[in-house]
């Protein structure tokens, strides 16, 4: 039998029951009025990729078909996902100090520094951690391909310089997350393949950047990469260039040099941030900057873009100089930031990257002075050769593969 003071304690529950049942309504009812009508700004995605579209039903594709690509649809399209997406991002990044992408595929370090570390895209933390070592097979190839490109090269009378690029964490160790740092491991992939590499000789030469980059970060007031992005900055590069420019003049001394005495250096914000922030949904939300060099004489330098079937990036430079001297090079997206710089020091340069393949009918058919073969230490192993030969089917060999 219930009392006059249960009765009040059930009247006092229902307002809120009623306000929590029309909180619980409107929250159902609401992203989907968003989502057709669009009554509330939203904000931009900034995924790398296209979201599904609106599909339209076919009978030959069926039923099934379209109600996986309304499926599709709805999930990238619901109303204020990209604000609960962002919600999502800065509660993980600002609370918890982690990821949100799964796998944790960009690490979230000290001070606001990202580390990338997709594992479909070249051995990266399972390098650092040395769980991501070249048997002694692998190391013979390595070998046995470097020394048939010297050789090639060596009888085209062109000069090699092979740089290896570091990645970010290798140079900003002590930004990376405690944990992360206290399991580096080894061997180091670049360790092995500059181990095989024996000495520079007459006509070719490697650089390791990582004991370069680690010193120079010392004497500079900025930094060398980007905080939020995969790459260095143009100082990063800049320092790069000149270590490349110097090798290169061992072999031809009509290499122009390039100073930083040449340009005005300063440090600028940048309106957005790096590649890692917009992976994980958080561009201009995390300050960037990067390093300007402001040429103090108008440069002479033409800068042509090249659209080729297999690179996705190329480019072409000419300058006038009293000694032509021609560069080629082939990498990957680190070596983009060094073409504005190499093309100040050669009459003549070729650019191709992504993906990283040394092409030897191009190299066969330009003939440069200098081959530059630019590769970031997380694709050490995956560096790409297609050697020509007299068959008609081009091949393309994966570095480290048997020779033909």
């Amino acid at each position: 039998m219930k009392t006059s003071f249960d009765k009040g304690k059930n009247g006092k529950r229902k307002p809120f029951i009623v306000a929590g049942f029309c909180i619980l309504l409107i929250a159902s009812i609401l992203p989907l009025c968003q989502m057709v009508f669009r009554p509330f700004p939203d904000l931009r995605s900034e995924e790398n990729r296209v979201l599904a579209t609106k599909p339209v039903f076919s009978r030959t594709a069926g039923t099934h078909e379209f109600i996986r690509g309304f499926e599709a649809y709805f999930d990238d399209n619901f109303g204020f996902r990209n604000l609960l997406i962002r919600i999502n991002t800065l509660i993980h990044l600002k609370i918890f100090h982690i990821s949100p992408m799964p796998l944790n595929e960009v690490v979230v370090g000290k001070s606001g520094w990202l580390f990338y570390n997709v594992k479909s895209d070249g051995s990266s933390f399972d390098d650092y951690y040395g769980l991501d070592a070249l048997d002694s097979r692998q190391l013979r190839v390595i070998k046995q391909n470097m020394e048939t490109m010297k050789g090639r090269l060596a009888d085209l009378n062109i000069a090699l310089v092979f740089v290896i690029t570091p990645t970010k964490h290798s140079i900003y160790e002590e930004y990376l997350p405690s944990g992360v740092a206290l399991m580096k491991g080894n061997p180091h992939r670049a360790d092995q393949v500059v181990g095989v590499w024996d000495t520079d000789d007459t006509r070719a030469s490697l650089i390791d950047l990582r004991a370069i980059l680690r010193e120079k970060k010392k004497e500079w007031p900025y930094p060398l990469y980007l905080k939020t992005d995969t790459h260095w900055n143009n100082l990063g590069s800049f320092i790069a260039y000149e270590e490349i420019i110097r090798r290169a003049r061992r072999y031809n001394p009509h290499v122009r040099v390039v100073s930083a005495r040449d340009f005005r250096i300063f440090e600028k914000p940048l309106s957005s941030s790096g590649d890692l922030c917009r992976m994980i949904n958080l561009d201009r939300l995390i300050d960037e900057s990067d390093v300007v060099f402001e040429p103090l004489v108008a440069s002479r330098v033409t800068v042509s873009e090249i659209r080729t079937a297999y690179y996705r990036y190329g480019w072409s430079s000419t300058a006038k100089r009293v000694r032509p001297v021609k560069v080629l090079l082939f990498g990957d997206s680190f070596s983009e930031r060094l073409i504005p710089f190499l093309a100040e020091s050669f009459s003549e340069g070729l650019y191709f990257t992504s993906p990283l393949t040394v092409d030897f009918a191009i190299i066969e058919k330009e003939r440069p002075d200098v081959l530059v073969i630019e590769m970031n230490e997380r694709y050490v192993g995956s560096l790409k050769v297609r050697w020509s030969s007299k068959q008609t089917r081009p091949e393309r060999w994966v570095f480290p593969a048997p020779v033909l």
